[in-house]
């Protein structure tokens, strides 16, 4: 019984981790956490950054590349709605 009980148990801890988000992986979540701490800390600095926001310095290129390839895709995707696709 005691051993049915303990497998139920990990059964919905198990389902309750299966279901968390990826925030990390959330742009809409991760932009806006970064503009807010390059505002708070007045730096672009990468590593004051990563301070900040506890991630590495790796952490915050990644997300200004993100930043840059999505950005990219929004003026693609703007160009193409106002001329037409071709370019």
């Amino acid at each position: 019984m005691f051993i049915r009980l303990q497998m139920m148990i990990w059964e919905t801890v198990k389902e309750k981790l299966e279901m968390q988000i990826d925030y990390w992986s959330k742009n809409n979540i991760q932009f806006p956490r970064l503009l807010a701490e390059i505002r708070a800390t007045g730096s672009l600095d990468p590593q004051i950054l990563a301070d900040a926001m506890g991630l590495g310095s790796d952490d915050i290129d990644e997300l200004f590349d993100r930043a840059q390839i999505e950005w990219e895709d929004i003026k693609q995707s703007v160009w193409e709605q106002t001329h037409g696709t071709e370019s």
